[in-house]
């Protein structure tokens, strides 16, 4: 099993949707991603600091992303005029040829008219990409 850091935060609830509770979080160090949270309500506090079980709520978030690093990149991705207002299906389209190696452009980034430009008659669009690799080995002495 390999072992992992991470960050670990307790909050206390409080709100007219949801009894008082407690939720506690674990946040995954290398991926900066929650990972997991516990829900529990505020009586069990006590118990569960006194090694005591305590019934409680949890979900695993991210799990996929666990132990691994996000890497970024931004590509200028060419669309033929006529293409405006590209449909969301004309836009994944064109983010295939740069999704190779586990890169995944955003489609909704895409629609954002910020990132929109032309050159002649050349329309194209800075889209964001990510990928979440696994870590390097580390070093042994």
């Amino acid at each position: 099993m390999k072992r992992l850091r991470g960050s670990a935060w307790l909050s206390r609830v409080q709100s007219t949707l949801d009894p008082d509770s407690i939720r506690i979080a674990i946040v995954d160090k290398l991926s900066a991603r929650q990972v997991f949270e516990v829900k529990l309500p505020v009586e069990a506090l006590g118990d569960l600091l006194t090694s005591q079980a305590v019934n409680c709520e949890f979900i695993l978030l991210n799990k996929e992303k666990i132990g691994r690093r996000r890497e970024t990149k931004s590509e200028l991705v060419e669309l033929p005029a006529e293409f405006h207002p590209p449909t969301d299906v004309e836009l994944a389209e064109a983010l295939k040829p740069f999704e190779a190696n586990g890169w995944v452009g955003s489609v909704w980034a895409m629609k954002n008219h910020r990132r929109h430009a032309t050159r002649g008659n050349k329309y194209f669009v800075s889209v964001p990409f990510e990928r979440w690799v696994e870590r390097e080995p580390e070093a042994t002495a």
